[in-house]
């Protein structure tokens, strides 16, 4: 009997705009963090009283040619994905794969760059202890992002991508220096004077996390920077980026050639299509712009019978109830009953093998909201309900869901500590002779959980039997009310998307 896989793709684009820091006006967290309760509602997708432009159409024209203004239109929506078949007996259609966006077409802007090299060769077949040590660090960095997010989206559902904002704040200390690189070490759980230290981290966790992707598993970061024509880098800058984020820095016209839809066509080359815009529309004025991209892909390891899909009640953050597509099933799992919440892993990989990434949900009890589970998440908390993990019988539910996630993150990052380089006063002597100060942090992220796939037959529960033959009473594990999830890279600890479904 064919049956159809569980698959989710995961996918974040972090971006980072620098402005001329003597000409910019920084507004105060204060002032932003009001600007956001007053506007909480609306999600902002491009800078502040600028008119959003139509990205370029990337039919073969020379970015070289400046274009003829155009009169902007409506982005367009994504196709909402597609059901499975109705419980009918009949199989299900899979859905359509998205179709990889075609390269930019005109003169490529990085041809003639210096032959600096991606230095992954230099990453160890493992992380070292202090290496791990920095991973918890940084998880830590991700419960404190993650915490800001959901006060921030208050009843929404939300995605974010710790790993993909640490890349680009990596890349930003290697420019930075004095308080602006304190700040940024210290929020990423590396001290003041441990730059070199970051680099190697992120070059080692960039090798060896996709180099963990098997059984199907499918794991891609990229960066790169983008300068206005006549910004010039410090060569040692445009090296250290090479060398460890693997990050091209070059120049375009940003006056004459369309880099909004440059940028946007980045995004979208790197996250396979799946996020198309990050930007409505850049600057003229904008000295460079640091962008990261992280791309996840997989099935689950033990698949789901889509003829148990049911629709069935869910009870929202704000108390209503709907209907969702649940999938249901009846497995072996490690799960853990932690103090206020529920816990389940479950492993990705194929053919009922795992592989090195997994998702946590983390139900609350009734009564508790997620928010209160997540502000009691640290480091030493994740350790512990991770440890606490047993197999076990579990009758579990889980909802189909896809969530979308586009917004500015400057108020996110001041409230956690890094506030320097929005200001006048920011230090990036080390990436340019230029003042320069951080006008805007955007992250766009994406995740999509769907039925895909073929010849998976129904996991039986023999490797839960015992020794007597009798079958063990299951666990109930039915996520009908919100929850936490988020994905791990196993061989590292480091956890690529972190989120809550409401």
């Amino acid at each position: 009997m064919n049956a159809i896989k569980l698959l989710l793709a995961g996918m974040a684009v972090g971006l980072m705009v620098l402005s001329c820091g003597t000409k910019q006006e920084v507004e105060t967290i204060e002032d932003q963090q009001t600007a956001l309760e007053s506007d909480s509602s609306t999600q902002d997708n491009g800078q502040q009283g600028e008119e959003p432009q139509q990205p370029a159409d990337q039919t073969g024209e020379d970015p070289q040619q400046p274009e003829e203004p155009q009169q902007p239109e409506e982005p367009q929506q994504p196709e909402e994905p597609q059901n499975p078949a109705e419980q009918n007996g009949e199989e299900p259609q899979q859905p359509e794969e998205p179709q990889q966006p075609e390269e930019p077409q005109g003169e490529d802007p990085e041809k003639d760059l210096p032959a600096y090299e991606f230095l992954s060769s230099e990453a160890p077949a493992a992380l070292s202890a202090a290496q791990k040590e920095k991973i918890s660090n940084l998880n830590t960095f991700a419960f404190a992002f993650a915490n800001r997010i959901d006060e921030m989206k208050g009843t929404d559902s939300y995605v974010i991508s710790p790993v993909s904002m640490a890349y680009l704040l990596g890349m930003l200390s290697e420019g930075a220096s004095g308080a602006t690189r304190e700040e940024i070490c210290k929020s990423l759980g590396f001290g003041a004077g441990d730059q070199q230290e970051i680099n190697e981290f992120c070059r080692d966790l960039m090798v060896l996390a996709s180099r963990a992707a098997s059984n199907g598993e499918i794991l891609e970061l990229a960066n790169v920077a983008v300068l206005n024509k006549d910004f010039k880098l410090h060569e040692s800058y445009r090296k250290a980026v090479k060398n460890y984020y693997d990050a091209s820095a070059f120049n375009m016209d940003f006056f004459t050639q369309d880099v909004t839809g440059y940028v946007n066509g980045w995004a979208s080359k790197h996250t396979h299509g799946l996020i198309q815009k990050i930007v409505d529309q850049v600057s003229p004025d904008t000295r460079a712009i640091l962008m990261n991209a992280l791309y996840f892909k997989a099935e689950w390891a033990i698949p789901f019978e889509p003829l148990s899909t049911k629709e069935e009640n869910f009870t929202g953050a704000e108390g209503k109830v709907r209907k969702e597509k649940m999938m249901s099933s009846m497995e072996g799992y490690r799960y853990a009953n932690m103090d206020g919440y529920e816990a389940l892993r479950l492993d990705y990989g194929s053919n009922y093998r795992s592989g090195n990434y997994c998702m946590y949900i983390l139900l609350p009890d009734k009564g508790v909201t997620e928010a209160q589970v997540l502000k009691k998440m640290d480091k030493d908390a994740w350790s512990s309900m991770k440890s606490s993990l047993k197999y076990n019988l579990v009758w579990l539910k889980l909802p189909r869901f896809e969530v979308d996630f586009n917004e500015e993150l400057n108020v996110v990052l001041q409230a956690l500590g890094i506030k320097s380089m929005f200001s006048s006063s920011a230090d990036f002597s080390r990436m340019s002779e230029e003042a320069l100060a951080v006008s805007m942090v955007k992250q766009a992220s994406k995740i999509s959980v769907n039925e895909k796939g073929t010849e998976a037959a129904a996991v039986s529960i023999e490797t839960m039997d015992g020794a007597s033959g009798n079958e063990p009473e299951p666990v109930k594990f039915v996520a009908d009310r919100p929850f936490l999830f988020a994905i791990e890279e196993k061989t590292t600890g480091s956890l690529l998307f972190m989120g809550s479904y409401r």
